[in-house]
């Protein structure tokens, strides 16, 4: 069986923020802490904490004064999706933004057009 952390993630994200909860945790993997910190500074959410207990890491995630609308996650287990630097979807014609897997590091779509990469988009955040 293959879980995907990264749509668990995101999916527990929306849901707290459609039902107004503020608090979460999420499983820890170093891919799910990226998109949480791009996410921070993004200012979707305002607390980013890596917490161990019991030998069991979890990420503590606190959302920010941001409202996210939905996020989506792309490119899936199944089906990956990769765009060339000049071919970045850019959702809600720039109102969002998309998190790219590149080989400089995860990074939102903007960041990657300057920087002249492309890469595997991961989710679309508006």
């Amino acid at each position: 069986m293959v879980t995907d952390n990264i749509s668990c993630m995101l999916v527990d994200i929306k849901n707290h923020t459609l039902s107004g909860r503020v608090d979460l945790e999420v499983p820890f993997s170093k891919t799910n802490v990226s998109i949480a910190k791009i996410l921070e500074n993004e200012g979707y959410l305002s607390k980013v904490k890596v917490i161990d207990e019991n030998k069991k890491q979890m990420i503590e995630l606190s959302l920010g004064d941001k409202r996210l609308l939905d996020i989506k996650r792309i490119s899936r287990p199944g089906r990956r999706y990769y765009a060339k630097n000049n071919e970045i979807p850019r959702p809600k014609g720039g109102a969002g933004f998309v998190i790219l897997s590149t080989n400089n590091g995860l990074m939102t779509g903007h960041d990657a057009q300057k920087k002249g990469l492309g890469g595997e988009v991961i989710c679309e955040v508006f």
